[in-house]
Formats: structure tokens, C-alpha cells, sequence
């Protein structure tokens, strides 16, 4: 049974649902109806949101002797940084993971290559594409030329970034949180995903309902109405929050920016160009193949194009 549908209390606060929706991101309105909606009718408000950068650390790149670039960066770069980061340095360029994190490990080297797991209604795979394997072969050639640590075992990244041995970590809002505690603010600096045929990144946000079963719809409304506010916007984002306010003018503040890594508002520029992460229904299932495949292509266990094939079909009866 899906939530309640908002509509009659959304027309009932017209002017600060619409004050609201004017001051965020209009892909975050596009996509909540798009996806949350499929009778029409209103079922969640948009909230915040993911994106996926790079926090990279800075000494490491000026110790190998390697300029960061502005915020934008072509794949063969951010290869070329790793193979002098390594000699030079003996520190992982990245940790790619072996998949089991689709939104940071496999996601962002797709987009970045005009590729995804699945078409954009989520109705037919597409894992195996041209642009797929390749995606998939450039991240096998970082783990064949050890710039990434092997998958398995346990890798602590935000503590490996501390420690200078690892060059970059992947992620959006969240590692800001492990960035404060290790005292590495201002050490880090945020960059773009590298590109191969244009920028790219999973988005993956918020929709506040209210439930059928809820027994006060009425106080319910009254709490999202206040998440909402700038107010409560940046009240989350000084506490600590570990999205993006969906509200671009708190985003913009100190309240958002203050005690962050430089170039922490790529973050939530990657909204303008971003790609909602594939959720179909089977969402577990689906994750679980998409997964397996990855792992399969980037670590060797199967040629990367024949894993990638195998995916795709199994993908296919869980659409």
C-alpha cells in the first residue's frame, strides 16, 4: 500500500510548498514526481540528496609532485596521477571496492562514460554495453597496475586517507563527518568524478510521506512543513548532516560550507547534471547481479565483457 497522498494538504499550504519548490534543485521535483508518483497523485516531498566527488588529499598529491587540476579531470589523468602517486609515494590512487556499493563503486565510472545499469525507465538492462565494459576494463587496469588495494579483507579508507596512503576516497556528503574527525578539513579537497565522455554521478535523495497508518497525518504535515524551512535545513546541516540540503541557498551558506573540505560545493552542484540511482522494485535482487557482475569483470575472476553479458541477462526477468 503505498503513503498517503499529500495533494489536499499541499494545496492547503500552497504558498510555502511552493516557496520551497522554488528554491531547490527542479531535477529533485522532476524526479520525486517521475518515480514517486505513478497515479499522479503526491505521495513525497523531495529532501536532500547524494551526489558522488572525490576527496582527495592534498599532501599526498604534492608530495608525488602531482597538481590537482581545477575541479574536472579526464580518467587517463587520474590514472596518470595514480601511476606517480604510487612510485612516488607508494599510496593507493583509489579504493574501488569490488562493488558491493553500487552508488560509489560502479555507479560514478559509468555516468562519467555515458553508461548505466539500466535504461532510464528501469524497464531494460543495459550493463553490457560498449560503454559499460569499458567502464568496467578502466577500473580493472587500476586494481591490474596496483593502484587500487585488492578487494576483500577490511580497508578503512578514511583512516588510510589520514594516514597518506591512499591518494583519494569516493563518497558525497557523508565522509565529511570521518574529514572533521580525523582533523583532515584542511588537508582535503573535494573534486569532481573523473571523466572519460562527461561528467556524471549517481543522485540519491530524500522523499518525505506520510503513512497510511499514521495516527496523527495532521502533526505529520505540520513536521514536514517545517523540514521544509531554512530553518530546519540548517539546523541538520550544522549538526552534522550527512546529505545536501535540498535547499540551494542554505547549500550555498556557511552553514552547509563551514568546516568542510574546499570544493565541498561540487557536492551539490553534481544535482545539475546528476542521474537518480536505478531503483527498480527488486531493488535487492537487481543490486545483488549488478553486483556480482562487477566484481566478476573488475577482479579478473571472468573477461570483462562476458561477465558483464552474464549480468545483463540475469538482470532481464527481474525487471
Amino acid at each position: 500500500m503505498p503513503p498517503l497522498p499529500l495533494d489536499d494538504f499541499i494545496a492547503k499550504d500552497k504558498a510555502v510548498v511552493d516557496a520551497y519548490y522554488a528554491g531547490i534543485d527542479p531535477h529533485l521535483l522532476e524526479w520525486t514526481k517521475k518515480y514517486g508518483s505513478p497515479d499522479g497523485k503526491t505521495y513525497f516531498i523531495p529532501g536532500g540528496y547524494n551526489s558522488v566527488v572525490l576527496y582527495c588529499n592534498t599532501e599526498v598529491f604534492a608530495k608525488a609532485g602531482v597538481e590537482l587540476p581545477g575541479s574536472d579531470w579526464t580518467w587517463d589523468e587520474f590514472k596518470a596521477a595514480g601511476v606517480q602517486i604510487k612510485e612516488k609515494t607508494g599510496a593507493f590512487l583509489n579504493a574501488p571496492g569490488d562493488g558491493a556499493f553500487p552508488f560509489v563503486h560502479i555507479m560514478p565510472w559509468l555516468l562519467t562514460n555515458g553508461a548505466s545499469t539500466l535504461d532510464a525507465d528501469w524497464k531494460t538492462p543495459t550493463f553490457n554495453s560498449p560503454a559499460a565494459v569499458e567502464a568496467a576494463a578502466f577500473v580493472k587496469g587500476l586494481f591490474d597496475a596496483e593502484l587500487a588495494p585488492k578487494p576483500g579483507g577490511t580497508f578503512d579508507a578514511a583512516a588510510q586517507l589520514e594516514k597518506g596512503k591512499l591518494a583519494t576516497l569516493g563518497g558525497g556528503r557523508w565522509p565529511t563527518l570521518d574529514i572533521r574527525r580525523l582533523k583532515l578539513v584542511d588537508k582535503v579537497r573535494i573534486m569532481n568524478w573523473p571523466t572519460k565522455s562527461g561528467k556524471g554521478s549517481p543522485i540519491g535523495w530524500d522523499g518525505w510521506p506520510i503513512l497510511n497508518s499514521s495516527s496523527n497525518k495532521e502533526a505529520a504535515w505540520t513536521f514536514i512543513k517545517w523540514l521544509m524551512s531554512p530553518e530546519a535545513s540548517e539546523f541538520y546541516a550544522k549538526v552534522g548532516g550527512t546529505n545536501v540540503p535540498a535547499l540551494k541557498s542554505v547549500a550555498s551558506s556557511p552553514a552547509f560550507l563551514g568546516d568542510a573540505p574546499k570544493g565541498s560545493e561540487l557536492i551539490a552542484a553534481a544535482v545539475g547534471y546528476g542521474t537518480p540511482i536505478p531503483s527498480p522494485k527488486q531493488g535487492a535482487a537487481t543490486q545483488k547481479v549488478i553486483s556480482t557482475g562487477w566484481k566478476n569483470a573488475v577482479t579478473g575472476l571472468k573477461p570483462v565483457a562476458d561477465a558483464l553479458n552474464e549480468a545483463n541477462e540475469q538482470l532481464k526477468p527481474l525487471l
